[in-house]
């Protein structure tokens, strides 16, 4: 009987298969409700201090948590998918960050773009 060699990419175990793809569904979850809370501010809802802390904080805990029982299991192709995101997420802020204040020193976004604070 021959087996075939498996690569770091594949994981024979399909338990811990589908272990990782819940913990990566909870980690996307977890993580798309920071973008919504933007939303939910400049529409009035709530102030930002507010929703940060109601949603944006817990989400950004469980997507936290998610990495480090990644590293803790032995996950590394969700580990690695989890920092990859991570800093794909803060290089794209700071893009975002430097357009928009750009575009309000230039006067083609309003003075309001800035304002989600109060």
């Amino acid at each position: 009987m021959t087996t075939t060699p498996t690569t770091s990419l594949e994981d024979p175990d399909p338990t811990s298969s589908t272990r990782e793809a819940f913990l990566t569904l909870l980690a996307l979850a977890a993580a798309g409700v920071s973008p919504l809370v933007i939303v939910a501010a400049s529409s009035g809802l709530a102030p930002m201090p507010v929703l940060f802390s109601v949603v944006a904080l817990p989400g950004m805990a469980i997507v936290t948590g998610v990495l480090l029982h990644a590293r803790a299991t032995g996950m590394a192709r969700l580990s690695r998918r989890l920092w990859l995101g991570i800093l794909a997420g803060i290089l794209l802020t700071l893009a975002l960050d430097a357009v928009r204040v750009a575009g309000v020193h230039l006067g083609y976004l309003p003075d309001s773009v800035t304002m989600f604070a109060t």
